[in-house]
Formats: C-alpha cells, sequence, structure tokens
C-alpha cells in the first residue's frame, strides 16, 4: 500500500501538469483522491480540460468521481483549497465539505492575503483533519509555483497620472495608470474613495488593450483623499453587504466608520491626493 509521502510526491507530479489560463499567472495545482482504506480513487490536475478553467480538485471530485462515494477519503493537494469563487460556482473548499472526506493533505497555503488560510480554516471549522505536505515537498511547490506567488503578492496595478501627496482640483479626477496582467472576464476591479473613515465606492476601470486603465472620481470638498484600487467579489452587490455599516448618502453608497475594508475585498494600490 503506497505511504502518505507516495501520494504526496504523485500530486507534485500531477501539478507540473498543469495548464494555464491565457492571459494570466495560474498556479500549479495537482490534486489526488485516496479512499479511506488508502486505495488510490483519481487524480487530477489544473486546466486537465484545456476547454475549461476547473481547479484540480473540483477535477478530480466532480468529473472524475462524481458518482462515487468519497466519504471520509483523503484528498491530497498542492495548493490549499480555495475559499471563495464567483456566486455560479462551488469553492473547493466547501464542494471538499459537501463530499465528506475526512482528511485533506495540503502543499502550501494561497499566497493571496485576502484569503491566505480561509480555505484551511473552513475545512477544520467542518471537521476535517488537515495535515501539511512533507517540508521537502512544500518548498518543491513553492517554487514549482514561484511567478504565481509574486504575482498574487504584488500589485496588479499602478497608478502613474498622481503620486503621493499631490495636489488636484475639486471635481471630477481622471486619473490612470498600467496593469500587470490585463484582467480576464472573471475578476472584477472597483475603485473606492475615501475621507478619513468613509469610503465611498466609485465603479470599475476602463481597461484598454494597450497595458493601461483609466477611472474618474468626483471630489466635491477640499482635503486629504485617498483613492484605493480594489479587487472585489465578483457578485457586485454583495460588496455593498459587505460594509459592517452602510449608507446612502447623496444617491452614493458609502461604507461608514470602518478602519478596514471589508472581507473579500483587496487593495491592490493606493494613493493620497490633496483636494484644493
Amino acid at each position: 500500500m503506497p505511504s502518505d509521502r507516495e501520494w504526496m510526491e504523485r500530486a507534485v507530479d500531477q501539478a507540473r501538469l498543469s495548464q494555464g489560463e491565457p492571459g494570466r499567472i495560474s498556479p500549479k495545482v495537482g490534486a489526488v483522491v485516496v479512499n479511506k482504506n488508502g486505495e488510490f480513487l483519481a487524480e487530477a490536475h489544473r486546466g486537465e480540460d484545456p476547454c475549461h478553467k476547473d481547479h484540480a480538485e473540483f477535477y478530480a471530485l466532480e468529473k472524475k468521481l462524481s458518482s462515487g462515494i468519497v466519504a471520509n477519503a483523503t484528498v491530497f493537494t498542492t495548493l490549499e483549497p480555495c475559499f471563495e469563487r464567483s456566486e455560479d460556482k462551488i469553492a473547493c473548499a466547501r464542494r471538499l465539505a459537501e463530499r465528506r472526506v475526512g482528511r485533506v493533505v495540503i502543499g502550501m497555503l494561497d499566497p493571496d492575503p485576502s484569503v491566505h488560510g480561509k480555505g484551511q480554516m473552513f475545512l477544520l471549522e467542518n471537521g476535517i483533519n488537515v495535515q501539511n505536505f512533507d517540508a521537502d515537498l512544500t518548498k518543491e511547490i513553492l517554487e514549482l509555483n514561484r511567478d504565481f506567488i509574486r504575482d498574487r503578492k504584488t500589485p496588479r496595478f499602478s497608478i502613474t497620472s498622481h503620486g503621493d501627496n499631490a495636489q488636484v482640483a475639486r471635481g471630477d479626477i481622471r486619473f490612470w495608470g498600467k496593469y500587470k496582467l490585463k484582467p480576464s472576464s472573471s475578476d472584477l476591479y472597483a475603485v473606492f474613495i475615501r475621507r478619513g473613515r468613509e469610503y465611498w465606492p466609485q465603479g470599475r476601470f476602463a481597461i484598454h488593450n494597450d497595458g493601461k486603465w483609466e477611472c474618474t472620481t468626483t471630489a466635491d470638498n477640499p482635503g486629504e483623499l485617498s483613492i484605493l484600487i480594489a479587487q472585489i467579489n465578483p457578485d457586485v452587490q454583495l460588496w455593498v453587504q459587505h460594509f459592517l455599516k452602510v449608507g446612502n448618502v447623496k444617491g452614493k453608497w458609502v461604507g461608514l466608520e470602518i478602519e478596514n475594508l471589508p472581507s473579500g475585498i483587496r487593495v491592490d494600490h493606493s494613493i493620497t491626493v490633496m483636494v484644493v
């Protein structure tokens, strides 16, 4: 009977087969499913079906084991199962809980600061035993995903039209910059402006094909104004509900008296300007 170590190595081998998505840096993820008796059930890697963007865990459970019994099985996955997806998709962590797997062995946590550790915590809260790959294999997985890690830990957007503490006039403020990778249709970006502890959503970017973006905000009063570029939940209505306290001021939604942006919103970049 193969050992846990052998299943881990097999998952890493699957990760090496991963297919990326056009226009973005995707993680290399492999997954192996073993039943409660330690017998092989299925294996998969990200993008195994070139016509879809399927996650490895999804492909193994729903494409290869859709009619199989995986209760109390062990899933070896090289990347922490995703915690949040768009409303028309089920996150891998939730899918694992629904299929009643007994144990999940994880190679590395998601490097994105906005979701780091959340998939693992969801599994634990749902009574799933969570363990880690051997340290040397984790190092191998980190090396395999070095571009993905760098991408998730650095801003995808930069602002080139205004520097920090720049002075701008009241009224419409048009600012622009560059993006590292053009967002896919599944991504949704928005701009917030902040005065003190109030966050005002400003809508989406205009994304151009030449690596540039632009957006316009409105400043009605003089003073310090922070502009934040955020990646938000694909359900555009949901992010309003994320605020701890929400009000309607002059026909615009505003988040009041919160020290941090709500969970699920990742800030890619921000600047501060003085409105005169």
